[in-house]
């Protein structure tokens, strides 16, 4: 009868760890490669669709997941990959371009809180803010260097 409590406490104890374990280790696939597309915020999209390469972001250019990813406040998310996140067009609402003639009068400040409310400030405030201060780290020019930074660079041609 001891043997058989034993038995059964060992076998809680393991099934108890197994289940803590995979717990720890669950989260979202992340594909090498993700397609930047949103076909449930954007009808048509206007550009060619950016293929953003996760991994080569993550593992060749040793970017953490909080270069990207952040919370409400602009601060890095904490996370591993594979954990959960949100969606851009979770937080930045707004499709479509900004009026630029609206963000005209705005201060500095005030206006990239307007652009960033949009889905297309966010990623290009993101990508291609991150990719010009590469860019002037590497050879000194935003503009020119290995990262793109113009349209044509990110977003393939589309067949017409």
């Amino acid at each position: 009868m001891q043997n058989k409590t034993k038995v059964l406490t060992v076998a809680a104890v393991v099934v108890s760890f197994l289940c803590a374990v995979s717990l720890a280790l669950a989260g979202t696939k992340v594909d090498d490669v993700i397609k930047m597309e949103n076909k449930s915020a954007y009808e048509k999209h206007t550009k060619g669709i950016i293929m953003f390469t996760h991994k080569k972001h993550n593992e060749e250019y040793k970017l953490d997941c909080g270069e990207c990813h952040h919370d409400d406040k602009g601060a890095p998310l904490k996370l591993k990959l594979g954990d959960d996140v949100q969606p851009c067009l979770e937080c930045h609402t707004k499709t479509g371009m900004p009026d630029r003639k609206a963000l005209a009068g705005l201060s500095p400040a005030d206006k990239k809180k307007a652009e960033l409310e949009y889905h297309y400030g966010a990623i290009h405030e993101n990508c291609q803010g991150c990719h010009e201060t590469y860019n002037k780290e590497k050879v000194g020019d935003a503009r020119k260097g290995p990262a793109p930074v113009s349209c044509t660079q990110c977003h393939p041609k589309t067949a017409k």
